[in-house]
């Protein structure tokens, strides 16, 4: 049992260190592919390659501790290879030639075959094209003795042959990440598809009638469509990117529905939550297969259920009812529309899931399908007794109902069939089986002035569960098509329930709500179940506040249930300590499960396929990166959002949790970014280097060193100003909430 519990515990630390091998490897390999296309065209323009280095080989010293400068070197021929003890990028160190504009006399002395000492002048260093070009403009030789290049260093080469050398890096990063997503195609690439999970309610896309099982196939009114977008990395940076613009720039989808119609949607991201990027409220799909690592949250569903559930296994049915094994990806996952929309109609019942796991027989090594049937109870809602006043109508969805009849945003419902609203948040249960049309009352302001107006909504649309998503969550009716908000003033409580018990009266106003675990391991596993830093926060309520009373709820279904929950109530001098009880008839949908997301192989079944696949791919990273930049420059986006070691290391070990084709692209897309980077027209890259080849090229002789230094140097302050902030902002994202 000891060796057991100790191999157990190893395998997350051991599958992490080969994550971040896979991802030093990658990386490493990505500078390397760099620096070799500037070796290889060096050496075949027969220049002279003193030094070829994975990261920089600086001198570190830290006090009396002197760190070594390499990871290891060896000498082959006349080239030192070796690995720099500083892993943020690599170099080819060449006869003639050094990016440190302080060696460049050291340099230039080095190379000179011949000095004339009886002039006393001192001799001018000019490559092949420079002298021809001095020549022919004379006709004779200039008085000035002309030092002879050693002919295997770098200046003594033409402007071309110098030209060729510094483009190589780019070059090879460019067909190296080709190769990268060719690969990864061949293989099969995971993704997350753009296939439609949820939406959330009130933001862009609910309003613009997307629907859950819907399918992104562009991201562009012109775009050709494409089974294959990504959720992730598409459509999140995508939005991301116009959200960031200032002005905020409209996103145009082009949208597949169930029925395989398809439309274009234009669509504004929302600041709605006020969070630094803006959402469209598009969330991906789940998928029915339960999680390896911590299948259940054993609270809620309870530790004798628990137990039963297979890790890892994927449910198949819920009841008599089987799911539709046409929507199943590859391995046979399915999406999670079908199984929610079951659930969601029979929250008020036990259900019996069918649970389908796949494993090994020992005797013959064949895999086999197992089932199971494990009964789940239904989960009551848990409340502290009161209802909160019906908030203003805050969207409306286009073609509903709703929007048909004449309801405006900023109405508030008072009425529906005749009968006061009552509770909000039950509202929807209460509606949802009604077949015919509803009659809503609802009170609109105009200027000072208010009245009272009826509109007849029908006939419904289909029934959709949506749950919850997200801090600030609305509610909907989702048949009529109406988002709608819920007031943080109480509108009635039940006599006998903890609220009225408390001294809670209607017409008192809530202005935080805080909650309390009665230990510290039960604070730590909600503080887990939220995933969230500002558990122990103060959800704060009211119109100058992203909180609403839908998140206070949504907390109370996932937590233990003797937590505390403490309110902030206008004019009372302490908080309230509540305690929640179960509410009658009342029934949470989800069961306490942790799913995995869904996702889709992309794979072609040829290379003749591939390698398109792969060259599409590399123009839309470099378009990706040069919107991106595009973007910098004109102000639409700030510096804060780039990424820098940190990011870039924490994005590539997650790709790489995913598997090797996942890595390779994101290597695609990282050698993308290496070879615009490397070639912008700032001095110490390879484009200032190019600018200062073109200069030459044109005037028949090199930038004066003087002016190549100072501009040399300024632009590795620049670039070292520029390491340091975004390090700065890398370990502010890790460590500042």
């Amino acid at each position: 049992m000891g060796l057991y519990l100790i191999a157990e515990s190893s395998w997350p630390q051991l599958a992490s260190i080969l994550y971040f091998l896979e991802v030093a490897v990658g990386l490493g390999f990505v500078i390397f592919v760099h620096e070799l296309g500037h070796f290889v065209v060096a050496k075949a323009c027969g220049v002279k390659c003193e030094k070829f280095y994975v990261g920089f080989d600086v001198p570190i010293k830290l006090g009396p501790l002197r760190l070594p400068q390499t990871l290891g070197k060896v000498q082959w021929g006349e080239t030192e290879y070796g690995i720099g003890i500083i892993p943020l990028g690599g170099y080819v160190k060449m006869l003639g030639q050094d990016d440190n504009p302080m060696r460049a006399e050291e340099e230039a002395e080095r190379i000179r075959l011949k000095n004339d000492e009886q002039t006393g002048q001192e001799p001018v260093n000019l490559n092949a094209d420079a002298q021809n070009e001095l020549a022919e403009s004379t006709g004779e030789t200039s008085e000035q003795p002309v030092a002879e290049l050693d002919p295997r260093s770098y200046p003594a080469k033409t402007v071309f042959a110098r030209m060729c050398i510094i483009s190589a890096g780019v070059i090879m990063n460019l067909i190296s990440a080709v190769f990268f997503a060719a690969i990864a195609f061949r293989m099969g690439v995971p993704i997350v598809p753009c296939e439609i999970g949820s939406v959330v309610i009130g933001d862009p896309a609910w309003s613009a009638n997307i629907q859950q099982g819907d399918k992104i196939v562009g991201l562009s009114e012109d775009a050709e469509p494409s089974e294959n977008l990504r959720f992730l990395w598409d459509l999140q940076q995508t939005v991301g990117g116009a959200s960031l613009s200032n002005p905020v720039e409209m996103v145009q989808l082009r949208v597949r529905g169930r029925d395989e119609q398809e439309k274009i949607v234009s669509l504004l991201p929302s600041d709605r939550l006020g969070g630094a990027i803006g959402s469209i409220g598009i969330r991906g799909t789940t998928s029915t297969t339960i999680a390896q690592e911590n299948p259940t949250v054993e609270h809620l569903i309870g530790p004798e259920i628990s137990q039963q559930i297979q890790a890892g296994g994927r449910i198949v049915g819920v009841d008599e009812v089987e799911l539709d094994r046409s929507l199943a990806n590859e391995k046979g996952d399915f999406p999670n529309h079908e199984m929610r929309q079951l659930l969601y109609r029979r929250r008020a019942e036990s259900v019996t899931l069918v649970i389908e796991s796949v494993g090994t027989e020992e005797s013959s090594g064949n895999a086999i399908s197992t089932r199971q049937q494990v009964v789940i109870p239904p989960r009551p809602v848990r409340s502290l007794g009161m209802a909160m006043e019906m908030g203003p109508i805050v969207a409306l969805r286009a073609g509903s109902p709703a929007e048909n009849s004449g309801l405006q945003v900023g109405d508030r419902i008072v009425t529906v069939n005749d009968e006061p609203v009552g509770d909000p948040l039950t509202l929807p249960e209460r509606i949802s089986d009604v077949s015919e049309s509803v009659k809503v009352g609802v009170q609109r302001v105009s200027g000072k002035t208010s009245e009272t107006l009826s509109f007849i909504l029908g006939p419904q649309g289909p029934v959709t569960y949506i749950p919850l998503a997200g801090y600030g969550g609305l509610v909907s009716l989702e048949s009529l098509g109406i988002a709608y908000d819920v007031s943080n003033v109480v509108a009635s409580v039940l006599e006998d329930g903890p609220a009225a018990a408390a001294g809670i009266s209607p017409g008192d106003v809530v202005n935080g709500v805080s909650f309390k675990a009665t230990n510290e391991e039960k604070q730590k596993a909600t503080a887990e179940l939220f995933g969230m830093r500002g558990y122990e926060q103060p959800i704060l309520l009211g119109d100058e506040n992203v909180g609403r009373w839908t998140d206070v709820v949504g907390h109370m279904q996932l937590m233990f249930q003797d937590t505390m929950v403490s309110l902030n109530v206008a004019g009372k001098e302490t908080e309230i300590d509540l305690t929640s009880i179960v509410a009658p008839d009342r029934f949470v949908v989800e069961r306490g499960l942790r799913l995995t997301p869904l996702s889709r192989a992309h794979r072609v079944a040829s290379w003749s396929a591939a390698f398109p696949l792969g060259i599409r791919q590399v123009k839309e990273e470099l378009q990706r990166v040069y919107d991106v930049l595009r973007r910098l420059v004109t102000g639409t986006i700030s510096i804060k959002n780039l990424g820098g070691p940190i990011a870039i290391f924490t994005v590539a070990k997650s790709e790489a949790s995913q598997g090797l084709p996942r890595l390779l692209i994101f290597l695609t897309f990282l050698s993308a970014n290496l070879a615009v980077l490397n070639f912008l027209p700032i001095p110490a890259l390879d484009g200032g280097h190019m600018v200062f080849l073109a200069a030459e090229g044109v005037t028949g002789r090199p930038v004066a060193e003087k002016v190549q230094g100072t501009l040399t140097l300024v632009g590795v302050a620049l670039l070292l100003a520029l390491m340091a902030f975004v390090f700065y902002q890398d370990i502010s994202r890790l460590f500042m909430p």
